[in-house]
This record gives structure tokens, C-alpha cells and sequence, in this order.
């Protein structure tokens, strides 16, 4: 009882809650949860796919190996169907209207993997997907202040001369504390140029172009990757049109696609009625939008548990019947509206 006296009651029932019907989740197949939480359509996302450790992401989320990434892909393609972005625009415009169930895959931050590990196993197995970037960081020209964290991070950790307070610092830092994690890094002899160049943690402009031609969507994920829920509705709105225009002088952007980066929490309709999307992407798993016809959600396959996708798919699945049971499935914006007013 400590932790329960010491946290409060509420975060001690739910966590406990969660385990058990984490528990209880693996005792039934994947497709008796399935058809419990009435999943038609799921819209799994990554970061990336990498066979080692890598300095600016590891201290984040522990990475998806290629075998255990193909692996998930074949699990999901024996339980859905899969659909390229045209193909759910038209279903979206269309109602969304019943059909065989089906899966839209799609990967954040534009990271390198996503063309040298990610794309090869796609073609092979004959899944679309699209890859959801940030204008600022093609070409390796800035490190995005997450991963500038971690690397900060993995750099101490490896002279063994990491600090709690040192973690805790790092990972509290915000988009606005770049310039200051960058000093950081100048201080601790840990050259962000030298890394930039060298490693080449994201796509160059080619690489992206060349995933387009492959086949690939591409939609944006922000200019920089601020959390939005930070920014002002102007700053969202800038941030969103300024990586839309890149996009759109780089290639030949068909469908206006977004992917929310870190997540959608508290943004308001405002923001969805003047954004002129075609569709847009949150990340808070099995749920669906009560307002917002064109914004799906999708489901984060990164955990900080390491586990089959098997039992990732159980848990979210019967998390998700259990919210449909419970009426807190779906997303309602006006009370999101109605705090910032």
C-alpha cells in the first residue's frame, strides 16, 4: 500500500487495472480481441527499424530489430488487409463505409532506416505505407532536440560520467531548449556537426524522393517537431503550412497528409478547420474522433516493454474493448475547445 498512500489511490488502481487485463489479454487469441474491440481498421506507426543500438534514439525507446519488424508486418497482414493513402482518403470521403478489415502502416521522423531497412522489407512483402517528416531535419541539416537529448545522453553514458540529475535535465528539455542541449553537447566534447555528417540519422532529399517513386507516401510531421499542445493555434498553423510548402516544392504531393509530432492532445477544432488537410494522424491508439471525420488515430508499435507484436496487438486490442465497453473510446474536441477559451 506505500505506493498506492504515496502516489495516491487513482494511479495505483488504474496501473494495477492495466496489468490484469494485460494478463488476462494473453489468455484469448488475437482475434477474439479483435472482434471484441471491433477493430475494422488499424493504423500501426513506428519510428524506425535498426539491427544495433543507435546513440540518438536507444535512450528514447528500444529499437525494432528487422526480424522482429517483419515478423509484426506478417502477424498484422494475417489479420488485415493492407491499404495504401489514396485508398483510406477515398474510404474517408467515402464514410468509411464497412469493408474487410484493413491496416494503413505508417513511420514518423524521417528517419535513415526508413530507406535503408524499412522500404526493402515493405516491397518485399508488398505493404504500402507512408512516411510522415520534418523539412528541417532532411539532409541531416539539425538534429531534432529529442534526439539531440539522447545523444547528449548516450555520449555521457558511454564516459561514464552520466548523473541522475544529468537524465533528468535531458529529458525534461523542450523544442525551445535546443540552443541550450546544443552548448551541452559543445561543453562535453560532443560534436553535433561531426554526427550529423557522419552518421546521417535522416533521409537526404534523394532518399525521399526516391521512396516516393517506389511507391511511398509522404506527409508531414511538423517543421521541427514541437509538441503542439505547447504552441499557440498561430504557431501550429505555421509550423503545419511551412513543412506542407517544402513538401510540395520538393515533390509531387498529391493527397495534404500530417501526422501530429509526440501527439494531438489538447489541440482544438480550430486548428482542424483551418489547416486544410486532406487527413490527418494522432497516435493515441484504439480510438476514434467524434468531431473530425478526416483525423485518425494510430497505434505507437514502439513500447518501452519488449515484447512479440502478438502480445503488443492482445493488450491494445483488449484496451480498446474495454474503452468501447466503458463509452470512453472516442475523442471529443469541444471539451478541448472549451479549456482554451
Amino acid at each position: 500500500m506505500y505506493y498506492a498512500q504515496r502516489q495516491g489511490l487513482g494511479p495505483w488502481i488504474k496501473n494495477n487495472m492495466k496489468k490484469g487485463l494485460d494478463q488476462l489479454a494473453q489468455a484469448f487469441s488475437l482475434s477474439f480481441w479483435q472482434e471484441k474491440a471491433k477493430v475494422a481498421a488499424f493504423f500501426p506507426f513506428y519510428h524506425a527499424v535498426e539491427a544495433e543500438p543507435q546513440p540518438h534514439i536507444s535512450p528514447l525507446y528500444p529499437l525494432i530489430s528487422p526480424q522482429q519488424f517483419e515478423a509484426e508486418l506478417k502477424l498484422i497482414l494475417a489479420h488485415f488487409e493492407p491499404i495504401d493513402l489514396g485508398e483510406l482518403l477515398a474510404w474517408v470521403e467515402a464514410g468509411r463505409p464497412a469493408r474487410k478489415p484493413f491496416f494503413h502502416l505508417s513511420f514518423d521522423d524521417g528517419l535513415s532506416s526508413c530507406y535503408h531497412v524499412i522500404a526493402p522489407i515493405l516491397l518485399r512483402l508488398g505493404v504500402p505505407a507512408t512516411f510522415f517528416i520534418n523539412g528541417a531535419f532532411i539532409d541531416n541539416k539539425r538534429l531534432m532536440f529529442r534526439h539531440l537529448a539522447a545523444l547528449i545522453y548516450s555520449h555521457l553514458a558511454a564516459q561514464k560520467v552520466l548523473a541522475p540529475k544529468d537524465a533528468k535535465l535531458l529529458f525534461s528539455a523542450g523544442h525551445a531548449q535546443e540552443a541550450e542541449l546544443l552548448a551541452w553537447a559543445d561543453r562535453i566534447g560532443c560534436s553535433v556537426p561531426d554526427f550529423l555528417v557522419q552518421k546521417q540519422p535522416y533521409l537526404k532529399l534523394e532518399e525521399l524522393r526516391a521512396l516516393q517513386t517506389m511507391g511511398f507516401s509522404i506527409g508531414g510531421h511538423s517543421w521541427d517537431h514541437p509538441l503542439y499542445k505547447k504552441l499557440s493555434l498561430e504557431e501550429q498553423l505555421l509550423q503545419t503550412e511551412k513543412n506542407q510548402q517544402q513538401l510540395a516544392l520538393w515533390l509531387r504531393q498529391p493527397i495534404r497528409a500530417f501526422a501530429f509530432p509526440f501527439t494531438d492532445h489538447e489541440v482544438g477544432l480550430d486548428f482542424f478547420d483551418r489547416s486544410n488537410l486532406d487527413l490527418s494522424f494522432g497516435g493515441a491508439g484504439i480510438k476514434e474522433e467524434m468531431q473530425l471525420g478526416r483525423h485518425i488515430q494510430r497505434f505507437p508499435m514502439e513500447e518501452m516493454r519488449i515484447r512479440s507484436g502478438e502480445q503488443k496487438l492482445k493488450s491494445a486490442f483488449a484496451y480498446g474493448s474495454l474503452l468501447r465497453s466503458l463509452g470512453k473510446s472516442k475523442i471529443d474536441r469541444r471539451k478541448t475547445a472549451r479549456r482554451l477559451s
